[in-house]
């Protein structure tokens, strides 16, 4: 199997670079995006394909549960 694809949706712009630069030196992992909302989200997940999602729940303009529920 090839890299773990990610997508990563979180508003704070600190805890966000973090998890880019965490999840960037990891070799099994491709970090895809990564956003400060979902507001987009069903284009990004056709436009990426994602593997995996980390998503924040608090997030502006539409809520974590709400992205979630434009992807299921």
């Amino acid at each position: 199997m090839g890299k773990i694809r990610i997508l990563i949706y979180e508003d704070n712009q600190r805890l966000r670079e973090g998890l880019v630069s965490l999840l960037s030196t990891t070799r099994d992992f491709e970090l895809l995006g990564d956003f400060e909302n979902c507001v987009d989200i069903k284009e990004q997940i056709f436009k990426y394909n994602p593997h995996v999602i980390l998503m924040d729940f608090d997030l502006p303009e539409m809520n974590g549960i709400e992205g979630v529920t434009q992807i299921h």
